[in-house]
């Protein structure tokens, strides 16, 4: 009789809603049941605010939401075996401020394999138990619905994913098109000078290092100004000289006329080794305010003698004019270096190989007619001694005819 008038008692409570089971399966407003618990409508459950810092989740807890002013730490319950286990319990906790949430689970247990899991600014987390006690892991926990910031910086938000954090991992950008397009005019792209970036080496030797197994002509790195009047390009290209592959040289072009201002000393890298220009390549011309120095200090020469060279090898010199074939320049006047080779072979830059072209130094032939010069003045002196003397023999043949003249009455 008792469990009659509960039953009607139980019917009561539920007014308009429908209990069934079947095939053991409860539906509660539905009569098919296809789960164990199958709920046709919608169910509440409790939800908590949380605003003090520590907090002890409990058994009755469902939905917390954290709206505290500081960091906080919440604690879940011990997991239980056999009698009171709580395996498949889930329980929901928001973020709704600026600060971190540090999930701890009881004694040794862990979620998801770790310790604790944080909880950021404006996520949210949901654990389920799964049962197991100790070290094991006994709650599995989702950071779902809000903004997610992976181990590696990148952050996803909805369907979409963000830089805009910190990169603490390194990322594998790969793609048959453009892999990494930066297209903006604020100020903001910064690469720390801790590291080093590489394009297309994954081992930068340098703060910035360019790689490419072959770039081409006019194909390495290319700064260009497209504004109108002002458009230019400038290009490093390794391995080429202008468009022809010259092993391990290197060339700058300019689309115009290249400036490159110093305010102090420009100096190569070994001293005596290297030249500017090659006789395949030069310049038309070079301008000087102090003119040219050449290093002639005594403390770095050995084996001095007087030189050679003088007006002999001057008067087998062959000065001429020229044109230059390809018609660029003006009408010239100098040597022939083949010639010069002849007379004076340490003037003549010799070419390594067909290709390259004869040179001169001209300043080697200062020395040359300087000492020709000495020659000629000496000449000039020794017969302007002999014609000194002849005159005052001269003289006194004159002086002695007078005196004859005077004595025969002429």
């Amino acid at each position: 009789m008792k469990k009659s008038i509960l039953f009607i008692a139980l019917l009561a409570g539920l007014k308009c809603t429908v209990v069934s089971a079947q095939a053991g399966n409860v539906g509660i407003n539905t009569s098919a049941p296809g789960s164990t618990l199958d709920v046709n409508g919608s169910f509440a459950a409790t939800y908590n605010v949380v605003s003090l810092p520590n907090y002890a989740v409990s058994p009755s807890d469902f939905f917390i939401s954290y709206n505290g002013t500081s960091d906080g730490v919440f604690t879940l319950p011990a997991s239980v075996t056999g009698t009171g286990s709580f395996k498949g319990r889930v329980y929901t906790i928001k973020n709704n401020t600026p600060f971190n949430i540090t999930v701890t689970p009881a004694g040794s247990e862990k979620i998801n394999g770790s310790t604790n899991i944080t909880i950021a600014a404006n996520q949210s987390l949901q654990l389920i138990n799964t049962g197991l006690t100790g070290s094991a892991t006994t709650w599995e926990g989702t950071i779902t619905n809000n903004s997610i910031t992976a181990s590696n910086g990148l952050t996803i938000s909805g369907a979409d994913v963000r830089l805009g954090g910190l990169l603490s991992q390194g990322t594998t950008i790969t793609n048959n098109g453009n892999a990494l397009n930066i297209n903006g005019t604020a100020f903001g792209t910064t690469f720390s000078s801790s590291g080093a970036v590489g394009i297309g080496t994954s081992s930068p030797v340098g703060r910035f290092h360019l790689a490419s197994p072959d770039f081409g002509a006019y194909n390495g790195l290319r700064i260009e100004d497209t504004s109108g009047a002002n458009a230019a390009i400038f290009t490093i290209t390794p391995g080429y000289l202008h468009s022809t592959p010259c092993g391990t040289c290197v060339t700058l072009d300019f689309s115009g006329e290249g400036y490159i201002g110093f305010t102090d000393h420009i100096v190569p890298s070994l001293d005596g080794i290297f030249s500017s220009g090659v006789p395949t390549n030069r310049w038309s011309a070079i301008y000087a305010v102090n003119g040219v120095i050449q290093t002639s200090d005594l403390r770095l020469k050995k084996d001095i003698q007087n030189t050679q060279y003088g007006l002999e090898a001057v008067m087998k010199m062959r000065p001429v004019e020229y044109n230059w074939r390809d018609g660029k320049g003006k009408h010239m006047v100098g040597f022939i270096a083949q010639e010069m080779e002849k007379i004076i072979p340490e003037a003549v830059e010799k070419p390594k190989g067909n290709e390259e072209n004869y040179g001169m130094n001209y300043n080697q032939l200062i020395p040359v007619l300087t000492r020709a010069i000495q020659e000629q003045q000496n000449m000039i002196l020794r017969q302007q001694d002999i014609i000194d003397k002849q005159n005052i023999e001269n003289k006194n043949l004159m002086n002695e005819i007078e005196q004859i003249k005077k004595k025969i009455g002429l």
